[in-house]
């Protein structure tokens, strides 16, 4: 999920100013020290390739263009998915935290 799109949600649904929202996800991001990262060529190519795989329509995952960022970035940042929806769990199990083979974050 990008930042914009969780301080917007955060907004919405605790009818809060955005500005306030921003400090809120700033917190939680530096609270459980999470590094946000950039979408660059190489992941927008593998968001494009994952909508192709498991979009709406062509897979019973039915990644919404939501869901694909955040699965293309979890095998070049060699980390797991903070969360596994209903259509991310029937991806590529690798990408999912309580498969064997993922990539656990060094400690």
């Amino acid at each position: 999920m990008s930042l914009w799109e969780a301080v917007r949600a955060i907004s919405k649904l605790r009818n809060v100013p955005i500005t306030i929202a921003a400090g809120e996800v700033r917190l939680f991001v530096t609270d459980f020290d999470m590094t946000p990262v950039e979408i660059g060529a190489a992941e927008a190519q593998a968001a494009i390739e994952a909508h192709a795989r498991y979009g709406k329509g062509v897979h019973p995952a039915p990644l919404t263009t939501g869901d694909c960022f955040p699965h293309a970035c979890a095998r070049p940042h060699h980390t797991r998915l903070p969360y596994t929806g209903a259509g991310l769990s029937q991806t590529r199990p690798a990408h999912s935290p309580t498969h064997p083979t993922a990539q656990r974050p060094a400690p």
